[in-house]
């Protein structure tokens, strides 16, 4: 994927919050519904966020290998 893409994403999640947060739930009838889980909204664009710390990392020259160091 482009960043432009992965920001895309990120774009379309925050929209989402924000939707959700104006209109998060609604009664009819005296029962009460939900939309959408605004967790799992969050957790989405949490992963999109970490992959765009991920591309601009490597696009910076930073690797994902982890390295052990023994200060002892």
């Amino acid at each position: 994927m482009t960043l432009t893409e992965i920001q895309s994403m990120i774009d379309f999640y925050i929209a989402g919050e924000k939707a959700l947060t104006k209109n998060a739930s609604y009664s009819i009838n005296g029962r009460s519904y939900t939309r959408a889980d605004l967790g799992q909204i969050r957790k989405g664009r949490q992963e999109w966020e970490q992959r765009k710390a991920s591309y601009l990392a490597i696009q910076q020259g930073a690797s994902n290998n982890y390295s052990v160091v023994d200060f002892s």
